[in-house]
């Protein structure tokens, strides 16, 4: 506990050993109390004391407001100070805020939305963010905090806040309402308090979306514009190829087939490129995750035959909102990688397995292979990133497009080792 036993001329008679630390000091038997107060407030702090010795009573000082200390290094401190006086001796009971005011200031200067929302739903503070959505701290003291979300988003932000209030820490996006009436969409997360409180804070997305938007409009145009470009000189290096292929040696036809091969690579990029600008785009409906998976299935036969692979489903059928060709693309990315990764002696067999809940659909898909090194699990899903054999075709963006796919439908996705040590990826969405 951090005790201070002051006389009444303001000499440290006791200290816990609590107290000295607090304020960096081995000993602060026979120091001043008035040298724990920051210089500029020295005399005023003075002028305080002699008031206080002339009719002492037990009393909070400055009514409970955190005052500033100074420590041995002259660094600030925030403090809240209790004082209980006993004969000619005062008792100063001090509990350190010091990092919760730092954190505070944090809140305050953050351009996140954030608030501080009581056990019974009422918003307590709010930082200067949350304010300039327009609302006064009167209109938030009396509004519910679910009862700024659009009627469309309470339901989930309900659930979500229920989640959060018994201890655990939950994500969603949903659109709060502004003064005027008007609403933003915004990327919100909650974090559990004492006592049935719990912290929000929200990131406005209408900046991003549209900076979201620029870049697909920019990546599709760009992807598109490159195709003709790069079919001509594709089609010339062909023609030079078959004019030209018996007059070179065995280095030059060395070198046609490494444009050739380049040629097509750089072709691969350009589409993949277009597909994951497209990921998540498209008219969202109420899609089986069944007939997905059924379609993919359908779309990598040719490669399910060559190598053998065992494919299968279990669990029940679900319907998530999303467009139904991403979905397919999905399943499509995942299959084909466990089937193209396997490299074991025996045949690939890749398991699908989908649950679901009033909340949401979990769809895990995983196979027996080699399972993806420690060093590369947080690269996963990175744009480009290839971590096989380069003999292995592929450009390193499937998966980012998967990834793009599932959160830009509202769910996510995450890896983990299959039970035979090979690759797992569970992906999970709101069931429509």
């Amino acid at each position: 506990m951090h005790v201070l036993g002051v006389a009444q001329d303001g000499s440290i008679l006791a200290a816990s050993r609590m107290a000295e630390a607090l304020f960096g000091y081995e000993d602060l038997v026979g120091c001043s109390v008035h040298d724990l107060v920051p210089p500029a407030s020295r005399a005023r702090h003075r002028e305080l004391t002699d008031g206080y010795v002339m009719a002492p009573h037990p009393r909070p000082m400055a009514d409970y407001q955190t005052l500033r200390a100074v420590h041995a290094n002259g660094s600030l401190l925030h403090v809240r100070i209790v004082l209980i006086p006993q004969d000619d001796i005062t008792y100063a009971f001090l509990s350190d805020l010091t990092r919760f005011v730092e954190v505070e200031n944090f809140c305050e200067l953050s351009s996140d939305h954030m608030a501080l929302v009581r056990h019974d739903g009422f918003i307590e503070r709010a930082n200067h963010a949350f304010l300039s959505l327009g609302h006064s701290k009167d209109d938030l003291s009396s509004t519910p905090f679910i009862g700024l979300f659009h009627q469309d988003d309470v339901d989930l932000v309900e659930e979500r806040v229920q989640s959060t209030v018994h201890g655990e820490t939950t994500s969603f996006s949903a659109r709060i309402r502004c003064r005027d009436g008007s609403y933003k969409r915004m990327s919100w997360v909650a974090v559990p308090g004492p006592h049935g409180t719990f912290h929000s804070a929200g990131r406005d997305m209408t900046a991003l979306e549209r900076a979201n938007i620029d870049l697909e409009q920019f990546a599709y145009a760009a992807s598109h514009d490159l195709q003709e470009p790069l079919r001509a000189v594709g089609g010339f290096v062909t023609l030079i190829d078959k004019k030209y292929r018996s007059q070179v040696d065995a280095q030059g036809q060395f070198y046609f087939e490494r444009t050739v091969a380049a040629v097509e690579r750089l072709k691969q990029l350009i589409n993949d490129l277009l597909a994951f600008s497209r990921a998540g785009a498209g008219e969202v409906e109420d899609v089986s995750v069944h007939d997905s998976f059924k379609d993919a299935v359908s779309n990598l036969c040719v490669s399910i035959g060559e190598a053998g692979a065992i494919v299968r489903w279990s669990g029940p059928d679900a319907k998530v909102s999303i467009n139904r060709s991403q979905l397919v693309s999905v399943f499509q990315n995942l299959i084909g990688n466990a089937i193209k990764f396997y490299g074991g002696p025996s045949s690939s067999t890749v398991d699908v397995v989908c649950s679901s809940s009033e909340d949401a659909v979990l769809v895990s898909v995983s196979d027996n292979g080699p399972g993806v090194p420690q060093r590369y699990v947080g690269k996963l899903f990175q744009v480009f990133n290839r971590f096989h054999d380069s003999t292995i075709s592929g450009t390193g963006i499937g998966l980012a497009i998967v990834k793009r796919a599932v959160e830009r439908a509202g769910g996510s996705i995450w890896y983990s080792q299959s039970d035979s040590g090979g690759a797992k990826f569970t992906f999970s969405m709101r069931p429509a």
